[in-house]
C-alpha cells in the first residue's frame, strides 16, 4: 500500500501518539484482504489505535482466540502493518472506498474486492485502478469487448455512457448466447482515482441481480 494512502485509510482510526500496552480491549475484529482476522486493540475510551508509522496495534491472542495478557495482567499488543483493504461489521473498507457486503453475497477474493451473489454466483469486481488514466482503462475494455466480438460475432454489444454513485461513467456491454453469460464493465473516476467496476453472470440469472444498485451503495473518499 502506498504511503499516500495510509493517512486516508487511516482515518478510520483514532491517533493515539506513541505506543501503549491496552488495559481495557473491546472486541473490535476485522478480516484483512491476506485473510487473517485480527482484534483491533482500544485505549479505555474505546477508541482503535496506531503507532506513528501507522501500523495498526492489535490484540494478541492464543490458539483459542482468547486475549494474551502479560505479567501485570495487562492485554497483550502487537503492530502489524494495514492490510490493503479489511472487513468489519459486513463492511469493506480500502483506502479509495468503502462497500456495505448486502445480504446474500459474499466478500469472495483476498486480495482484491470482489462480491458473489451466493444464489446466482454473479460476481462483482470493484477494482481501483492506481497509476492508470480513464483513457487507459478505457482503451483496454475497447479491445476487450474487440476481441470478444471476434470470437463471438454474434454476441450482444454495446457501450453507453451513465451515471454510477453519482459520477460518470462508461458501460461495456457483452451478451453471450455461445457462452451463455454477460460481463459489463463500467469505467469511472472519483477524487482523482480511476475505477473499473466489473459484473459478470449467467444469462439465466440476469433479472435476478442488479448489480448497479449494488455499485451505487460505494462510497468514495
Amino acid at each position: 500500500m502506498g504511503k499516500k494512502y495510509i493517512a486516508i485509510f487511516l482515518a478510520f482510526f483514532i491517533i493515539i501518539a506513541g505506543f501503549a500496552a491496552c488495559k481495557k480491549a473491546n472486541k473490535i475484529v476485522i478480516t484483512g484482504s491476506d485473510g487473517k482476522t485480527r482484534v483491533l486493540a482500544t485505549n479505555d475510551a474505546g477508541e482503535t489505535m496506531t503507532d506513528d508509522a501507522g501500523n495498526l496495534i492489535i490484540v494478541v491472542t492464543d490458539a483459542k482466540g482468547d486475549v494474551s495478557k502479560d505479567a501485570k495482567g495487562n492485554t497483550e499488543t502487537q503492530k502489524v502493518a494495514p492490510p490493503d483493504y479489511y472487513v468489519y461489521d459486513k463492511v469493506i473498507e480500502t483506502p479509495k472506498f468503502s462497500v456495505a457486503i448486502p445480504d446474500g453475497w459474499v466478500q469472495s477474493r483476498a486480495g482484491n474486492v470482489r462480491l458473489t451473489q451466493t444464489k446466482t454466483q454473479g460476481e462483482l469486481d470493484l477494482i481501483v485502478e492506481s497509476g492508470k488514466t480513464v483513457g487507459d482503462i478505457k482503451y483496454t475494455s475497447q479491445t476487450f469487448m474487440d476481441n470478444a466480438k471476434k470470437k463471438d460475432p454474434k454476441a450482444e454489444f454495446s457501450k453507453t455512457d451513465i451515471n454510477i454513485c453519482g459520477v460518470k461513467a462508461v458501460k461495456y456491454h457483452y451478451k453471450s448466447t455461445q457462452f451463455a453469460a454477460q460481463i459489463n464493465l463500467y469505467v469511472l473516476e472519483k477524487n482523482g482515482t480511476v475505477y473499473l467496476f466489473e459484473s459478470v453472470i449467467k444469462n439465466e440469472f440476469i433479472e435476478s441481480v442488479d448489480f448497479e444498485k449494488v455499485m451505487n451503495t460505494v462510497k468514495f473518499k
